[in-house]
């Protein structure tokens, strides 16, 4: 899962912007299972966390739990 770090207004911000996964293993949950850590993490640091990968921003839209890492102007 590609991501860059920088910071606004005092807080970090995660950028993902791809999420890769061999083809061998499509299908089989890596990339749920990656984008879960990332976020997991980003939450964990105070993150807030900008997801210009579709395949990130769809699973955030399935986890509610985690959309106050959104920005605030999001969606």
């Amino acid at each position: 899962l590609g991501f860059r770090i920088a910071e606004a207004d005092g807080s970090p911000v995660w950028t993902l912007y791809t999420t890769v996964v061999d083809r061998e293993f499509e299908g089989h949950g890596v990339g749920r299972a990656l984008v879960r850590e990332v976020i997991e993490r980003a939450d964990a640091a105070g993150a807030v966390v900008h997801p210009t990968c579709w395949f990130v921003a769809g699973w955030l839209d399935r986890h509610p739990q985690y959309q106050h890492l959104l920005p605030g102007d999001w969606g």
